[in-house]
């Protein structure tokens, strides 16, 4: 996910060159100058929040639960909303009196609008996405999706009276449209004027240029930028991922720790198995965002000594069949033992078919990017080329119980399969969880100030095999200010013989495989030595009923909120 986070938004297994497009108005700064000075809380109970939003541990803390309305959605014997899910969130009390009205863009006394944006119809690569996920991107069913989530959060967590109005928008050109991308920002901006977009195109950065010009926020909505191009938009672009910049930083650390000066013991050719590595690149390149990542990356692979014997790139994955075969034999005649994948998630079903036409049996390094690290994929790529993929990846080990995904609790609420099944449901509540849970944080006044505030003091979301780490901030991970959500990864290989579900629900032979049970290694944190994967001994594929705890509670399904 990083640079392709947007393709998962569509409906979501997945909902988006990258040029420097929009200059008609300065980006505004104004509200970015103490980005760095705000403190992250340790927990809920000592964060800095206005009067109005009370949390169950601050008031636990002073002696005063019984002084608040906590609702009907709160386990008072636990101090957490009454969801079946993994991970509660704390009880906040019920709010009453004004709210202050039209505080901000798309902000009224009843409603806060938010617009999904969903892709153009006709677009090549979202065809070639749905295809891949056997049609399962149907942007109606991601609509329908969002506006269910978030009618289910709205029952649960403190909007001080507003609801979220959930507004679509499809676009009306291609994926790396920039002109239809500005268009699409100004329309959007001018006629709707939401408080937020989730979503986007997903090869131009023209969209997320403009909106950020128009001082309107936007989750997900770009194709990964560096950390210096978030913070020259800030504070008003946002993704859940961290971006290419921060996964390469943490992928340049397993490859010095983990790969360097070690034999490729993993390559499907055998005469490879005695050779030191010899690493290659092998990347989507998109525009002068692309640069700057690269030129940061490159400096960071000098502090551990490595680099690439040689760097080939591509610029659009749909014209693979023509241009991929050159790249594949660039790094076979280079000699490269250990290909260093970082792109979208459809070009690995191109590139590892070629690569096998040749005879050439590399191994391929998971950087994290763009779904890599699915189950759905995967398996539309040459099998006998990805039995020897692995490394770092960004999702989370899957949960088997029927309690735990997205899917389970939709079906919860509304009594009916949900209309994206699966854990792939999960990448469009995801945005609606952390949506509401920032409105919550906020309070009343609900502004772009306030939200990066919120989000910057907040306390970290620590992380577990089921859901990665979530910060925002200066947290001291990354460089710089972070606007992008989780910040560690997994160690993952590439089993093709396991059976083991996707993220449509769909049980079948393919699947990756978590070292360590699925445990999150933080930035700095790769251990020294050989990794430990095609050992399925030590591996896990899924976690069943035995490994999860979840409370049961009874729906608020047409109670009032």
């Amino acid at each position: 996910m990083t640079r392709w986070r947007g393709v998962i938004l569509v409906g979501v297994v997945v909902v988006g060159s990258i040029l420097w497009y929009v200059t008609a108005t300065p980006l505004s700064t104004a509200v970015t100058a103490t980005a760095t000075t705000l403190a992250a809380s340790k927990n809920l109970a000592t964060m800095a929040v206005p009067p109005e939003v009370v949390s169950w541990s601050r008031a636990e803390a002073a002696g005063t639960t019984a002084k608040y309305d906590w609702g009907e959605g709160c386990d008072e014997t636990i101090g957490k909303i009454s969801l079946p899910v993994a991970n509660q969130f704390e009880c906040f009390a019920r709010f009453t009196g004004d709210n202050g009205g039209a505080t901000g863009p798309g902000v009224t006394r009843d409603s806060i609008k938010v617009v999904i944006y969903q892709a153009a119809s006709g677009d090549g690569l979202s065809g070639l996405i749905s295809a891949a996920a056997s049609g399962a991107t149907d942007p109606a069913a991601g609509l329908k999706a969002s506006k269910g989530y978030a009618e289910i959060l709205s029952h649960y967590f403190q909007t001080y009276g507003r609801t979220v109005e959930i507004q679509p928008f499809q676009g009306t050109g291609g994926s790396s449209d920039p002109v239809a991308a500005v268009a699409d920002a100004e329309t959007i901006a001018r006629d709707i004027t939401p408080f937020m977009v989730i979503g986007g195109p997903l090869l131009t950065n023209a969209f997320a240029d403009t909106l950020a010009a128009r001082e309107i926020m936007c989750w997900n909505c770009t194709p990964g930028q560096s950390s210096a191009w978030y913070e020259r938009h800030a504070p008003y672009v946002w993704d859940l991922q961290k971006n290419p910049q921060q996964g390469g930083m943490m992928v340049n650390e397993y490859i010095g720790k983990r790969l360097m000066g070690r034999p490729a013991i993993y390559a499907g050719d055998p005469a490879m198995h005695t050779t030191q590595r010899v690493f290659g690149s092998l990347h989507i390149s998109l525009d002068g965002s692309s640069s700057e990542i690269s030129d940061a990356l490159a400096a960071d692979q000098k502090r551990w000594g490595f680099d690439y014997a040689v760097d080939v790139s591509f610029t659009d994955p749909t014209q693979l069949a023509t241009t991929g075969r050159d790249l594949i034999t660039k790094l076979k005649a280079a000699g490269v033992t250990t290909v260093v994948y970082t792109g979208d998630p459809i070009a690995p079903a191109t590139f590892t078919r070629i690569a096998t036409e040749q005879q050439y049996f590399p191994e391929w390094i998971l950087t994290g990017t763009a779904l890599i690290d699915i189950n759905l994929l995967p398996r539309t790529f040459d099998q006998q080329q990805w039995a020897h993929a692995f490394g770092p990846a960004n999702l989370f080990v899957h949960a088997t119980s029927g309690r735990v995904e997205a899917s389970d609790l939709w079906t919860w609420w509304f009594g009916e399969p949900a209309p994206i099944p699966g854990a792939a449901g999960s990448l469009s509540l995801g945005p609606m969880q952390l949506l509401f849970i920032t409105l919550e944080l906020m309070g009343p006044d609900v502004t772009v100030e306030h939200f990066r505030n919120s989000l910057f003091s907040a306390p970290t979301l620590v992380g577990s095999p089921l859901l990665g780490q979530i910060s925002f901030g200066h947290r001291g991970l990354f460089p710089g200010d972070d606007y992008n959500g989780v910040d560690d990864q997994g160690e993952v290989w590439w089993d093709p013989t396991a059976v083991g579900v996707d993220e449509l629900g769909r049980r079948g032979p393919g699947v990756y495989r978590w070292t360590n049970n699925g445990a999150r290694v933080l930035p700095g944190k790769w251990t020294k030595g050989q990794p430990d994967v095609f050992d399925p001994a030590t591996a896990v594929t899924e976690f069943d009923d035995s490994a999860i705890t979840v409370r049961q509670y009874p729906s608020l399904r047409g109670h009032p909120i």
